[in-house]
């Protein structure tokens, strides 16, 4: 499942998807220059290609978007 986001509320959410024992997670974070790999063990992608294939795969996906700042 792919989150959008890789902040603070990706990270509540990545808990809340863990418990139920959800596996194959990845963040999606393509505004923040130079994120992390990961977040709370979960990978990040920062590409549109990538999660238009993880997308294509498991078409499913959650917003994980909290504070917005621009």
């Amino acid at each position: 499942m792919l989150i959008l986001g890789a902040g603070g509320h990706a990270r509540e959410i990545i808990d809340l998807m863990e418990q139920n024992l959800l596996k194959s997670l990845y963040c999606f974070d393509n505004f923040t220059k130079n994120p992390p790999e990961e977040v709370s063990g979960v990978p990040i992608i920062s590409t549109d290609e990538k999660a238009e294939q993880l997308l294509q795969e498991d078409a499913r996906f959650i917003l994980g978007v909290g504070s917005c700042l621009i």
